[in-house]
């Protein structure tokens, strides 16, 4: 009798164990910047929004901006370091998102939303091995750190960036990425129409602040 006990605690035991860490390293490819279309939808607590939108990035910025059938801008955003800023042409309003990421993230959004895995991260990240790939787990100061899932083959299938209270997590599949932003309830799918990689860094474009346009800010921290 105490002998099955003894199993059935040695079981126990070894489920709960952490994983141990492996020597992995996935296949890496520079990243310049991109430029294309792209088809989006966005789900939030204040509705469903859709189109498809021209898209700009560096490895460091996000710009894009939303035509209408008739050539105007209907939308107008960039996301670069701790900020975002999205200008609505239709409501007169301009929304800024201050968030509180390190910059060993933030100098890596347009990495971060096409789905390649920073180069300098892989220096200081650990692998673990997973039931149907690799987990490429990266730490920085304090609480904040990623978590990137790789396929057997290497290939980068989703990311979670942990910075409490803030949290974000990219899916990726075959020219698409999804966002999901628990903390706002929101999450955003986007396809990539003709979508063309950079061999070279792209200049970030600069926003112009129209006058009398109404001024909403959010702070994610």
């Amino acid at each position: 009798m105490w002998r099955y006990l003894f199993v059935i605690v040695l079981l126990v035991l070894a489920s709960c164990a952490p994983p141990k860490p492996v020597s992995w390293q996935p296949p890496l490819k520079e990243f310049f910047g991109a430029q294309g279309f792209a088809s989006y939808q966005i789900d939030t607590p204040k509705g469903r929004f859709h189109g498809e939108a021209f898209v700009l990035a560096g490895a460091d910025f996000i710009y894009f901006e939303v035509p209408s059938p008739f050539g105007l801008t209907l939308y107008q955003g960039i996301v670069y370091e701790n900020h975002a800023e999205i200008i609505d042409f239709l409501r007169k309003q301009i929304y800024f998102f201050e968030f509180s990421f390190p910059k060993e993230i933030y100098s890596h959004w347009g990495n971060i939303f096409f789905g390649f895995f920073p180069y300098e991260w892989s220096k200081y990240a650990t692998a673990y091995r997973e039931d149907k790939g690799f987990c490429l787990k990266v730490s920085f100061a304090g609480k904040k750190q990623v978590l990137a899932f790789f396929s057997d083959e290497g290939k980068l299938t989703s990311l979670e960036i942990k910075c409490p209270p803030a949290k974000l997590k990219f899916n990726y599949r075959e020219n698409s990425t999804k966002l999901i932003i628990p903390r706002l309830r929101s999450k955003a799918d986007f396809s990539y129409q003709g979508l063309r990689l950079l061999s070279s860094k792209p200049t970030m474009p600069q926003l112009f602040t129209p006058r009398g346009f109404k001024v909403l800010f959010y702070a994610i921290k």
